[in-house]
C-alpha cells in the first residue's frame, strides 16, 4: 500500500501547479495564499452560481449564532469536513484519473509531471509506469487531498420551506438563520475572496445519468473543483456553499467582519426545543440584537402559539409542577381510553 506523498513534496508539486494555472505570487491576505491549483479566477462573490435557489438556510447550535451576531463565522477545511462525511472531495479513482489528466493538458506540464515520476521511495518498491491508470489515480488523488487542506467552506441549505430532517443533525438546540443569495454576498468582508456555488451531486456508479462523466461534461470546470461536488447519496441536503483559502495546516478559518445585519433575513428557533427553553431563546436573540433588525420567529414545524401553550401546560401537568395536577375524570373518554 502507497504511503501518502511527504509533505514537502506536495507543497513543491502544488507550486509547479500553480505556475501552470497561471496563479498569482501573492494575494491580498499573504497568509491565505493558495500555493495549489485551482487558479483564483472561480473566487468571486458575484460568481453565478447553478440553480439559484430563492432561500438560504443554515441551522445551528445558539453558540455559533451568537458567534454570528458579532460578525463571525467559523469556516472548517474541506478536509476536516471529511470526519463526518467520508465522500467530502473523495470521488473515486474515475474522477483522480481526471484531474490528473486535465493537468497534464495544462500547457508547460510536462517538467511538473517528470519531476513528479522520479518520486519512488513513497511507492514500498512498486513504482507507477508514468502514464498509466494507476499512475494518474494516485497523482490525481493526492493533488485532490492537498486541495481539500487548503478550501474551507461555509455551508448552507437551499430550500423554500424549513427542513425536518435539518434540525435533528445540525440545529437541535439552536436555531435556523434564512438568508438569501444576495444577503450572503453582501455580507462577506470585501477584502477577502470568496466564491459561492451550489453542490453538484454525482453519480459514482460508471453508466449513471449523473456520472462524474457527465457531469464534468456540463461543467468541465469542476474538475478543478472537487469541493463543489459531492457523492448523490448527500443530495437531500441541497447545499451551497461559501468557499475561501484555508492556512495551511490550519483545520478551518475563522472569518470576521460579516455582516449579520445584511445576512439574516429571519431567525427561526428549533421546534425540537421545550416551549420554556424556546422562549428563552428568543428573549436572548432579541437582547442580543437591535430591535426589529430581523424578525424571531417560531418554527413552523409547530402549529401556531396554541400549540406551545398546549405543550408548556401538558408537560407541567404531566411532571406535576402545576398547583393541581390534570383529573382524569375531568378528561373526555376519548382521551381516558388512549
Amino acid at each position: 500500500m502507497s504511503r501518502p506523498l511527504p509533505r514537502e513534496r506536495l507543497k513543491a508539486v502544488a507550486a509547479d501547479f500553480c505556475q501552470l494555472t497561471n496563479s498569482p505570487s501573492t494575494w491580498k491576505d499573504d497568509s491565505l495564499h493558495p500555493s495549489c491549483i485551482p487558479p483564483p479566477s472561480i473566487v468571486s462573490t458575484t460568481a453565478p452560481m447553478h440553480d439559484s435557489p430563492d432561500t438560504l438556510w443554515r441551522y445551528m447550535k445558539l453558540s455559533t449564532f451568537l458567534l454570528l451576531l458579532e460578525g463571525k463565522a467559523w469556516f472548517p477545511s474541506v478536509a476536516s469536513l471529511r470526519r463526518s462525511d467520508p465522500l467530502e472531495a473523495a470521488l473515486g479513482d474515475e474522477f483522480y484519473e481526471k484531474l490528473w489528466r486535465e493537468l497534464e493538458c495544462q500547457d508547460g506540464s510536462e517538467k511538473a509531471i517528470a519531476w513528479l515520476s522520479t518520486i519512488r521511495d513513497w511507492e514500498d518498491g512498486h513504482p507507477f509506469e508514468s502514464g498509466s491508470s494507476i499512475f494518474a489515480q494516485v497523482y490525481g488523488k493526492c493533488v485532490a487531498d492537498d486541495i481539500a487542506t487548503r478550501r474551507a467552506a461555509w455551508c448552507w441549505f437551499k430550500s423554500d420551506l424549513e427542513s425536518a430532517a435539518m434540525w435533528p443533525i445540525y440545529g437541535h438546540q439552536g436555531v435556523a438563520v434564512m438568508t438569501d443569495l444576495e444577503g450572503l454576498r453582501a455580507s462577506l468582508p470585501k477584502e477577502k475572496e470568496f466564491r459561492i456555488q451550489g453542490i453538484e451531486y454525482v453519480d459514482r456508479r460508471p453508466c449513471a445519468e449523473r456520472s462524474i462523466s457527465n457531469a464534468l461534461a456540463v461543467q468541465p470546470d469542476r474538475i478543478l473543483q472537487p469541493y463543489f461536488l459531492k457523492a448523490i447519496e448527500y443530495q437531500h441536503e441541497q447545499e451551497v456553499r461559501v468557499v475561501a483559502h484555508c492556512p495551511e495546516g490550519a483545520k478551518g478559518l475563522m472569518v470576521a467582519q460579516i455582516d449579520p445585519k445584511q445576512l439574516i433575513r429571519e431567525v427561526v428557533v428549533s421546534p425540537l426545543l421545550p416551549p420554556d427553553e424556546a422562549e428563552a431563546v428568543e428573549r436572548i436573540i432579541h437582547r442580543s440584537v437591535d430591535a426589529g433588525c430581523f424578525p424571531i420567529k417560531r418554527s413552523s414545524l409547530v402549529i401556531g402559539d396554541f400549540g406551545y401553550d398546549f405543550m408548556r401546560a401538558w408537560r407541567r401537568d404531566l411532571h406535576g409542577s402545576t398547583d393541581a395536577n390534570i383529573d382524569s375524570s375531568d378528561l373526555p373518554a376519548a382521551l381516558r381510553n388512549l
